[in-house]
């Protein structure tokens, strides 16, 4: 994550401020998918939390890192079920294993269309480094 899209927060309770996060970028995530990340303004973001436009940006700042955390969340869950998908098919032939990867990618797609239409659409409002580092992430995968 590029230095300028860490969280903030004064919490030193850890547990919370997790929770805090997770629940923040599951409901801009639907917000954001369904009205689009420019007719999107920070006080429809903050209400569908149902929190303070205060509370929001304090964790995050901007609208920019919210979108930023929303796509490299669903990157992240992406590479980590390929990645458990590639340790159940090590022991199997590299074309069972290839064939078994493509299948759980078309599946992790057909399963999470929003999210993966949500950040081709989206990607384009994210600075160059920041999506290079989802590129990054997306070569992993």
């Amino acid at each position: 994550m590029s230095e300028e899209f860490i969280i903030r927060t004064f919490s030193s309770d850890e547990a919370l401020v997790k929770e805090r996060i997770n629940h923040i970028i599951r409901c801009s995530a639907k917000v954001l998918t369904n009205k689009g990340y420019d007719r999107t303004n920070r006080r429809e973001l903050a209400s569908a939390r149902m929190m303070s436009t205060d509370t929001l940006y304090h964790y995050f700042g901007s609208k920019g890192k919210i979108l930023y955390s929303i796509i490299n969340n669903a990157t992240s869950q992406q590479a980590a079920c390929m990645e458990d998908c590639a340790n159940e098919l090590a022991t199997v032939s590299h074309t069972r294993a290839m064939v078994g990867l493509i299948r759980k990618s078309y599946e992790w797609h057909d399963d999470n269309q929003d999210t993966t239409l949500f950040t081709y659409q989206e990607m384009k409002n994210l600075p160059d480094n920041t999506q290079q580092s989802i590129f990054d992430s997306e070569a992993r995968i």
